[in-house]
Formats: structure tokens, sequence, C-alpha cells
């Protein structure tokens, strides 16, 4: 099978600011193993891989939007868990708009 150009090079980036690139690609696939966990299609480990990923980026000023999503990652009852996370999936992508990092959730 042959692989076009476009295919080869859609991961690669050709930028100066290589740790940047890393950084805002780490955020955003933090936030979407959240998106994922919501439609089912992550376990419970990938959301607080991810949780943990977002903390150690921003620090203290994301823990008390990452805090009601891991605790509730236990829960059985699947639409009580949605009730909590998407609001907070919410509060994420806003907190990282709000520090000038909207660009880093362009999927």
């Amino acid at each position: 099978m042959f692989m076009s150009w476009k295919s080869i090079y859609s991961d690669m980036v050709f930028t100066t600011d290589k740790d940047e690139h890393a950084r805002k690609r780490t955020v955003r696939d933090a936030v979407r193993a959240l998106y994922d966990y919501m439609d089912g299609n992550a376990a419970p480990y990938d959301v607080r891989e991810a949780l943990a990923e977002l903390e150690g980026e921003f620090g203290a000023d994301i823990i008390k939007y990452c805090a009601p999503v891991r605790e509730c990652l236990s829960w059985d009852d699947g639409e009580a868990r949605g009730q909590v996370i998407a609001p907070q999936i919410n509060n994420i992508e806003n907190f990282l708009r709000r520090r000038g990092k909207g660009h880093y959730l362009q999927f």
C-alpha cells in the first residue's frame, strides 16, 4: 500500500519551539482522554494518567477541577459520573483559555 506524503508528514512539525509543541500535544491528548472516557472509549487508568499530566503541567491551579473527576471514577453509575465529569471538562477547557492556552485545545 502506498502512503502519500501528506500522511507520512501528518505528525511531523517543523518548528523552532519543539518543547511548546510537546506541551500542546500532551495537554490536547489529556483533554481528549477525558472526552474518550465520556464516550466509553477510555479506561479509568487513562483518565488518571491524563489528570496527572494536566496537574503536572499546570500545578495546583487545575487540581480543583481534576479532583472531582478523580473521585467519581470508581462510581458504578455511569450517568452520575457523566453529570460530574462533563462540567469539569468544560471547567478545564475554560481554565486553559483563561491562561492563554486555548490553542492547546485545537483537535
